[in-house]
C-alpha cells in the first residue's frame, strides 16, 4: 500500500512495501533483510517501541539461533555508542549502536541506526525487535496471511461500516483517550469524571491497566 511522508516539510515522497508477517503465540514476526548481502531475520513488530534492535552471534542469553553477523555485511558501520532498553517488568537487551541497510519488502532504508545486542535477559521468539513506535522511522507493513499492519493507507475491503477516528494524545506512543469501557455492549460508566490514556502495543499479549480500574471492571 502507498504511504507518504514529508521530508523537510517540502519534498513529498511515496513508498510501497509489503512484508510477510507470521505469528508465534502472541508475537507478530516480520521477515526483513538487514545488511549487504541481506541477512533474513524475523523481528517482533512492536508498536510500543521507539528503537529497533537485533541479536548478534556474541549475544549472551539470547534465545534465537538466527542472528545478524556484522562481519558478513559490507555496509555495517559501528559508531561506538552503548545501547540498552528497559521494558515493563524490568530487564531488556544491551549492546551497541551501529547502522546498516534494512530492506522492508522493497522499502530500502540505508544507514538505519539500530541496536546490536550482546546481552539480553528477556525471552522472545524472534531475532530482534522492529520498532513501530510513533517516533520510529519504520513506516509500512502488511500481509495477506494471518493479519496485517498497515500505515499510511486504508484497506476498505476489510471494513464493514464507518470508521471512527480518535486523536493521538502524545508524540511518542500510539496513545488515545478512552472515556468509557463496555461489556456485552453495556457501558460500565466507571467514572464519568475520569478519562483513561490508552497506548496500543503490538508487542504485548496482555491488556494492562491501573489496579483500581481493574477492580471496578
Amino acid at each position: 500500500l502507498p504511504i507518504q511522508y514529508k521530508k523537510r516539510r517540502k519534498q513529498l515522497t511515496s513508498l510501497n512495501g509489503k512484508v510477510t508477517l507470521s505469528t508465534i503465540e502472541y508475537e507478530w514476526l516480520a521477515k526483513v533483510e538487514i545488511g549487504t548481502p541481506g541477512q533474513t531475520l524475523n523481528l517482533l513488530a512492536d508498536s510500543g517501541s521507539p528503537e529497533t534492535w537485533i541479536t548478534t552471534p556474541s549475544c549472551e542469553k539470547c534465545v534465537s539461533e538466527n542472528c545478524f553477523d556484522p562481519v558478513e555485511s559490507s555496509t555495517f558501520v559501528y559508531n561506538g555508542s552503548e545501547f540498552s532498553m528497559t521494558y515493563i517488568g524490568g530487564g531488556g537487551p544491551e549492546g551497541y549502536f551501529a547502522s546498516d541497510v534494512i530492506n522492508l519488502g522493497g522499502i530500502v532504508l540505508v544507514n538505519q541506526s539500530m541496536g546490536f545486542i550482546t546481552y539480553s535477559d528477556i525471552m522472545i521468539d524472534a531475532d530482534g525487535l522492529l520498532a513501530l513506535g510513533l517516533s520510529a522511522l519504520i513506516k509500512d507493513l502488511q500481509t495477506d496471511v494471518g493479519g496485517e499492519i498497515t500505515f499510511g493507507a486504508i484497506d476498505y475491503s476489510k471494513i464493514d461500516g464507518e470508521i471512527t477516528y480518535s486523536f493521538l494524545t502524545e508524540d511518542e506512543h500510539w496513545q488515545i483517550t478512552v472515556t468509557n469501557v463496555y461489556f456485552n455492549d453495556l457501558p460500565l460508566n466507571l467514572n464519568k469524571s475520569i478519562t483513561f490514556p490508552v497506548a496500543f502495543d503490538t508487542g504485548s499479549q496482555q491488556i494492562m491497566m491501573d489496579g483500581n480500574l481493574a477492580e471496578s471492571i
